[in-house]
């Protein structure tokens, strides 16, 4: 947190600001929403259920340093590339907290047989607000690195899908494929997931009746 928000927000001496600084990184929001969610099971061995989950969520304070620079009569840091768009390391008042999507939701369809064994999961997203937290962090000292927090993280619909087959009793086989859609689905920017990947091996159980 820069000097002049210490002495005129928390009225700090000016002598101690200068020569310490701090660091502030709280928030307050509230949030409000609507939960759905949906089973169905046509036979026996057939089940399906999904879901979904809206979120508003805004914040009511923050003591945040680029938060704070504005009340204390300051200016939000700004990326010379959006030159009227406000940025910051945290979000400001009346904005979305970092990295909770407004709209998620899931999908899970699965079929148990004697011998075989299937599901299809699914967990989907909306765009989320976040930060690079690189200001000041580019070879010429500016903020071209943080970019503006609306909507930074990326939205995605993540796929999975896994078969297991009991050949006998106690010997089984199964394969694993995730990600599906390669999508980047890990909220932090910077962050990617893993591409699709599939994997495979064999089970066998030793003992038991």
């Amino acid at each position: 947190m820069d000097s002049g928000t210490l002495v005129n927000v928390f009225h700090f001496p000016g002598v101690v600001a200068n020569l310490y600084g701090a660091d502030v990184g709280s928030l307050a929001f509230h949030g409000q929403g609507a939960e759905s969610e949906l089973e169905y099971q046509p036979v026996s061995r057939f089940f399906i259920r999904a879901g979904y989950t809206y979120l508003n969520a805004k914040v009511n304070q923050s003591f945040s340093s680029s938060a704070l620079s504005v009340l204390s009569g300051g200016f939000a840091e700004t990326n010379p590339a959006y030159p009227k768009v406000p940025v910051g390391d945290s979000p400001f008042i009346g904005g979305r907290p970092f990295r909770r999507p407004p709209n998620t939701g899931y999908l899970a369809v699965q079929y148990t047989g004697t011998r075989l064994t299937t599901a299809l999961k699914g967990a989907f997203a909306s765009r989320s607000d976040d930060s690079t937290f690189l200001d000041y962090a580019d070879l010429a000292g500016t903020n071209s690195l943080i970019l503006p927090n609306r909507d930074l993280d990326f939205g995605y619909a993540k796929l999975d899908a896994n078969v297991m087959y009991a050949v006998q009793k106690r010997i089984t086989v199964f394969t694993e494929l995730d990600n599906l859609l390669g999508q980047q689905h890990i909220g932090p920017i910077g962050y990617p997931a893993l591409p699709f990947t599939v994997r495979a091996g064999l089970k066998v159980r030793i003992g038991g009746e």
